[in-house]
């Protein structure tokens, strides 16, 4: 019976090198190898496309195969002892018997053997996927564990070679992520979420994305052990409604923000995964932690971008990921800056004791058509004082703008900080720099998307943070006579996407915004695709950078396609993406041992806590 190897994706059969590509074998059946009269050194038997090495240690014979699962260096040449095959290239070394790697990484595959009148034979079959796909995830975790992300290329690539999906190989890393970070939900999973919706322009860059996503998901988590969830809180079936004002719903949604804001951490944990297994709907579930997450403004804004991020993994990776994931992301709720009971925020907390009372009635109004002051309302964002940015948003709200119009004037008002951002402070020794200003459109961005999908009075609360996340940062502006002037002319005029990518790796910021700003009006989508594809290009090393610089990405691109959909705001489309253009330009310091030696000392010697630009 014919064996035939599982399907291969398209992108393998052109892209990976004829010796790893599988074969179609005919009939199953016994190869006749060598004699044993010639196995008194490792032999290379070549059939099928594979290279085969047949080894005799004393009684018995081996077969495995012969290119080193590490980096394909042949095995035959190396030493046999004590029925261990030395690789003599890294020196890894292999248990004959079964292949077990007994120094080194994943272990390699062999074949069954019988002699017959002194000839060797050996059986050669494809392994049946069954059993060979859980290996592979299996080898993947000790990958993981070991911080060995060659290994995670190589298990990658041999699960794609078995047709694994993209979002299922994903999957595993997220599930890893969410049971080693002790704090919850991270950059990793939001970045991965990233990720997997860049395959719809790097399909053929399939193997290079999904293994990104998994160094950042694993990489910040080396060390660290389990941290296991709770068992599920038995609940009673409470239906099928998929109505969020049910009261059943609405009952578990107030006992866990009630636990949230407790900081019942593992009760909270429970109650989820029991409503999750008790058929909570996604969009029910998805409601609850966003009006959880934005009960305060938590670690600046992390918490409802991550509930954004969350939502969107789990549409890519697939609901029956959704306990790993949502509790993951509840723990990060739980844990979470409560930013907003901070001295820095006594303002924010009195100017909104006036409209918060009005948050019920503000949801159920909005009107498509309803202006917005556009010009105006960014101005007091930017410039008017804190409790001024937050009368724009009221103002807006009893005007009937709608709230994601007023979101995506926010995200405009944030490009616009990016872009007046005094680059000298990523130099100094002080907390502020680029990551933490990347945080405004992001955070922005994340507001937006959640009204944009759901509308309530908790969720319009994202509006107010947003607005005081944004003028807060007004110290770190450039004086205006130093701010940057566009309209300069572009690197490469026939090809000013390729022109923005060159000035952003060349550090230029100034050519990148004039290359960004003549490509947006000429070659757009050719422009958001090269910004895409630089989420792959190893131009920075340490995982957090990587993560700000996609998710920033990302939400600039998003926001830049909305407002060109919006009549009113088309004007400041290429906001986000110029703001966005001049962040990735910058270089970045992405170690920054010398900031952390002086906040040391100054901690330690004089009890000082960091410096800061910003009133906190």
């Amino acid at each position: 019976m014919g064996v035939v190897p599982p399907r291969v994706p398209p992108w393998s059969r052109r892209r990976l090198p004829g010796r790893w590509r599988r074969d179609r074998l005919g009939e199953v059946s016994w190869t006749r190898a060598f004699s044993l009269d010639e196995l008194t050194r490792p032999r290379v038997l070549k059939t099928a496309g594979r290279q085969i090495a047949v080894v005799r240690d004393g009684e018995s014979v081996a077969a495995i195969d012969n290119l080193c699962p590490h980096e394909g260096y042949p095995l035959h040449t190396g030493p046999v002892k004590d029925g261990l095959l030395t690789c003599e290239w890294h020196n890894w070394k292999f248990r004959l018997a079964d292949g077990k790697c007994v120094l080194g990484g994943e272990d390699v595959r062999t074949y069954p053997t019988k002699v017959e009148d002194g000839v060797v034979f050996v059986r050669i079959e494809e392994p049946p996927r069954e059993s060979e796909v859980p290996r592979l995830y299996a080898s993947l975790g000790e990958a993981y564990d070991d911080g060995d992300f060659g290994r995670v290329a190589r298990e990658v690539a041999r699960l794609m070679r078995f047709g694994e999906p993209a979002p299922a190989i994903v999957a595993h890393g997220c599930v890893y992520a969410a049971t080693h970070d002790r704090y919850g939900f991270d950059h990793g999973m939001a970045t991965a979420a990233d990720l997997l919706g860049s395959l719809r322009v790097l399909s053929e860059e399939a193997p290079l994305v999904v293994t990104e996503a998994l160094s950042l998901l694993v990489e910040p988590l080396l060390r660290e052990r389990v941290y296991p969830f709770p068992e599920a809180e038995p609940l009673a079936w409470v239906g099928q409604s998929a109505d969020p004002e049910d009261p059943a719903w609405r009952a578990i949604e107030a006992e866990l923000r009630r636990r949230v804001e407790a900081e019942e951490r593992e009760a909270a944990e429970a109650l989820l995964r029991g409503a999750i297994e008790a058929g909570a709907p996604p969009r029910v579930v998805h409601r609850w932690l966003v009006h959880a997450a934005t009960d305060h403004f938590l670690s600046f804004g992390h918490a409802q971008i991550y509930c954004v991020k969350a939502e969107e993994l789990l549409g890519e990776i697939g609901w029956v990921h959704a306990h790993p994931v949502l509790s993951s992301l509840v723990r990060r709720i739980v844990t979470g800056t409560r930013e907003d009971r901070l001295p820095y925020m006594k303002a924010y907390r009195r100017r909104m004791e006036v409209h918060t009372p009005r948050l019920e009635a503000w949801a159920g109004m909005g009107q498509e058509g309803a202006a917005l002051p556009a010009s105006e309302f960014i101005e007091t964002v930017l410039d008017g004082g804190a409790d001024a940015a937050l009368d724009a948003v009221a103002d807006a709200l009893d005007r009937g703008v709608t709230p994601a119009r007023i979101a995506l004037a926010l995200g405009v008002a944030a490009a616009e900080r990016m872009l007046r951002f005094d680059t000298a402070i990523e130099d100094a020794p002080v907390a502020e720099g680029w990551l933490y200003l990347s945080h405004l459109l992001t955070h922005a961005d994340a507001v937006w998307a959640t009204l944009r999908r759901r509308r309530s009075a908790e969720a319009l609360r994202g509006l107010f943070h947003s607005a005081r996340f944004v003028e807060h940062e007004h110290p770190l502006d450039l004086p205006p006579e130093r701010r940057s002037r566009l309209g300069g002319r572009p690197l490469d005029p026939e090809a000013p996407d390729a022109g923005t990518m060159v000035a952003v790796l060349h550090h230029d910021p100034e050519a990148a915004m004039a290359s960004a700003e003549f490509a947006f009006r000429e070659r757009r989508e050719a422009l958001f695709g090269a910004l895409v594809r630089a989420y792959v290009s190893d131009h920075l090393t340490v995982p957090i950078f990587i993560d700000h610089q996609i998710k920033t990405t990302a939400a600039a691109i998003r926001l830049s396609k909305a407002l060109a959909l919006d009549a009113q705001l088309a004007p400041w489309a290429e906001r986000p993406i110029l703001a966005l253009v001049r962040f990735l330009a910058h270089p970045l310091q992405e170690r920054r041992i010398r900031r952390r030696v002086r906040d040391a000392l100054r901690f330690v010697w004089e009890g000082k806590v960091p410096e800061s630009i910003l009133p906190y």
